[in-house]
């Protein structure tokens, strides 16, 4: 399950004898998958905990929950470097989220967050086939998925911009952003072709290149005449 920072107030006000739930600890730590922080949450006889993808505790982290970790995590720090620890208790907390308040050697901070909503079997699935047919690991999809949602911006928008130069005023932009909403790339793409080929039709592309003009001064052929002759006798006689 995936959870975001939405925001963090540092110095929180709270009351002193409001209670705590038990101990935290924040780690910072590298392993295969790169530097991150570990938020660990003292509950019962195990440590709840998220692994957070930054390297400092700010709004717009990405948490992803871990499986419980053995309590000795609050007192040896392993091959962890640790940030703050004390303790902790959830202010609000539902099935969408909930506000974290910290209360730790920096002081109290009160995180709250956002339980993201997880991918179905079949969208997994998908995407994981689509890896597979572009020839391209997992971890490239998300810059897949940016590079085709921009693709498709920018096809939508030349298309919007084609139709006010072809129809002026009677072009609907919001009508063609409507029908164009459902399709995918490709569909896109079909209909900005029809739309360049009208244009082409009303200004037909110059061609990409021409032929030169050939030289019709007189005095010009004969200066081109009397140089080639002169290179060609050097090249017949190279030590003259």
């Amino acid at each position: 399950m995936l959870w975001t920072l939405v925001s963090m107030e540092h110095g929180a006000e709270t009351p002193e004898n409001a209670p705590a739930e038990g101990r935290f600890v924040l780690h910072q730590h590298r392993d295969g998958g790169g530097a991150h922080l570990d938020l660990r949450l003292e509950e019962g006889a195990a440590l709840r905990g998220w692994r957070i993808d930054a390297e400092t505790l700010a709004p717009g982290a990405w948490a992803e929950e871990k499986a419980p970790h053995r309590p000795e995590w609050l007192d040896d720090d392993h091959d962890a470097r640790r940030l703050d620890a004390g303790l902790y208790r959830w202010e609000s907390r539902d099935a969408d989220g909930g506000v974290l308040l910290l209360r730790g050697g920096g002081g109290a901070r009160r995180l709250a967050w956002r339980r993201e909503p997880g991918l179905s079997a079949a969208c997994l699935g998908g995407l994981l086939r689509a890896a597979r047919e572009l020839g391209r690991p997992p971890e490239a999809l998300p810059g897949l998925l940016r590079d085709g949602g921009e693709a498709r911006s920018l096809a939508v928008s030349r298309l919007c911009a084609l139709g006010r130069e072809l129809d002026g005023a009677s072009f609907d932009a919001a009508a063609w952003r409507a029908l164009l909403e459902p399709l995918d790339l490709r569909g896109v793409q079909r209909h900005l072709a029809a739309f360049e080929a009208r244009l082409d039709r009303l200004h037909p592309p110059m061609p990409v290149s021409r032929p030169e003009p050939l030289e019709t001064d007189e005095a010009a052929a004969r200066d081109t005449a009397r140089r080639d002759r002169d290179a060609l006798a050097i090249a017949r006689n190279p030590g003259r």
